[in-house]
C-alpha cells in the first residue's frame, strides 16, 4: 500500500510540475524512496508543516515536526497538498481531494471548509481570518477564490487567476494568469483596498512554462518553473530590477520562503531523493535539512 501511494504521489506531482523525471545528462526516473513536499514554517520558526511519503514507514500524510524538541506528528493520513499553518500556529489548512480541509495543529477537529472545484494553494491572511486560495475548475467558477476561515463568505475575487500568495501589505495579494500563446504566465499585484490590479512581470518559455509556488518577501517574489524541456527549478524574481535568478542548480519544486528564519525550504528532487533542501534567500548554503532525517 506504501509503495503504491509513493507512484500515485509522484505521478500527481510531476502532472501538477508538468514535469518530465529525467534528469540532466540522459538519466532516466530515479527510483523513489522518499517524498517531502510542500514544506511550510509556522511564523514563529519552531514548526515544519510538510507532506511525507515514505515506503519503509506505515504512513503517508500531513507531517508536523517540532523543530524545537525534534518530534513529529502525523496530522492527517492521507494523499494532500498545500498546507499553510495559521499566524496563530493553531490550525493548518491543506488541499485533500480537490476540497480545501482545515485541522488543528494537534491533528484534531477536521473539517472540510471549501467544495469548490479544484482547490488547491490556501493561504492565510496576517490575522487568519481569510483564505486566498484557487480553483482550476471554471464548472464551478475558476480562478482565484477567498473564503473566510470558517467556511463562510466564499467568493470569486480573480478569474482565472492561480497560485495565489499575499505580500506584506494589508488586504493586497501576487498571482498568477495565463500569458497567452508560447506558454508562461503573467504575475500580477491586486488590492482589495482600491480593487486595482498591477502587471509585475512575464514568465514566459523556454524557462518558464508551468509556474507556481509563489511566495513574497522584500519586494522579491520566490517560485518554481518547469522548462520547455521538462525541468523544474527554483528562481527569484526582483521587483525592483525585474531580473530572474535560479537559485539552486538541482532540480527543485515547492519552495517556501520563511519570513522566521529567512530561508528557503524546497523539495529537492535530484537524483530521486525527493527530500526537503534549504538554502539562503540568494541561493547560497544549500544543503539537506538533515535537523528531520
Amino acid at each position: 500500500m506504501n509503495i503504491l501511494r509513493i507512484l500515485v504521489y509522484t505521478a500527481l506531482i510531476f502532472s501538477s510540475c508538468s514535469n518530465d523525471p529525467v534528469q540532466p545528462g540522459g538519466n532516466g526516473a530515479p527510483p523513489y524512496t522518499q517524498i517531502d513536499s510542500d514544506p511550510v514554517i509556522s511564523q514563529d520558526g519552531r514548526g515544519l508543516v510538510y507532506f511525507h511519503s515514505n515506503v519503509d514507514n506505515d504512513f503517508t500524510g500531513l507531517v508536523y515536526f517540532d523543530l524545537v524538541n525534534g518530534t513529529y506528528n502525523l496530522l492527517v493520513n492521507a494523499i494532500l497538498s498545500t498546507p499553510d499553518i495559521s499566524p496563530a500556529g493553531t490550525e493548518i489548512i491543506f488541499s485533500r481531494d480537490q476540497k480545501i480541509f482545515k485541522v488543528s495543529s494537534s491533528g484534531n477537529n477536521q473539517s472540510v471548509i471549501s467544495l469548490n472545484g479544484n482547490c488547491r494553494y490556501p493561504k492565510y491572511n496576517s490575522d487568519g481570518s481569510r483564505i486566498l486560495y484557487e480553483n482550476s475548475d471554471c464548472g464551478s467558477g475558476c480562478g482565484i477564490r477567498i473564503i473566510n476561515s470558517d467556511g463562510s463568505m466564499d467568493s470569486l475575487v480573480i478569474a482565472g487567476g492561480r497560485s495565489p500568495e499575499w505580500t506584506n501589505v494589508n488586504g493586497e495579494f501576487i498571482y498568477l494568469t495565463p500569458a497567452g500563446s508560447g506558454g508562461g504566465d503573467s504575475l500580477y499585484r491586486f488590492s482589495f483596498n482600491t480593487g486595482i490590479k498591477t502587471f509585475l512581470a512575464l514568465l514566459a518559455s523556454p524557462d518558464h512554462k508551468v509556474n507556481q509556488y509563489l511566495n513574497f518577501t522584500n519586494n522579491e517574489v520566490i517560485f518554481c518553473s518547469t522548462s520547455d524541456a521538462g525541468y523544474t527549478y527554483v528562481y527569484k524574481l526582483s521587483l525592483n530590477t525585474g531580473g530572474i535568478f535560479r537559485l539552486a542548480d538541482n532540480q527543485g519544486w515547492s519552495p517556501h520562503f520563511s519570513y522566521a528564519t529567512g530561508e528557503i525550504y524546497y523539495t529537492n528532487r535530484n537524483e530521486g531523493e525527493g527530500r526537503i533542501w534549504i538554502m539562503n534567500i540568494d541561493g547560497s548554503g544549500n544543503r539537506l535539512f538533515d535537523e528531520i532525517y
